[in-house]
């Protein structure tokens, strides 16, 4: 990781540009990033809702 950021700094990447080479060492390493997790949203029971 650190030879990694020393080479971004070295070629003065971009944002972008880092985040390609990125996305290409993932590529190439065959990693993949988690799945973000999706939650329900939480609704009131109608107790509450006359509650408030």
């Amino acid at each position: 990781m650190a030879q990694l950021v020393r080479l971004a700094r070295r070629e003065r990447l971009s944002y972008d540009e880092f985040a390609y080479v990125c996305q290409q060492a993932r590529k190439k390493l065959k990693l993949e990033k988690p799945r973000r997790e999706r939650r329900l949203p939480q609704f009131l029971t109608a107790e509450e809702l006359k509650a408030k």
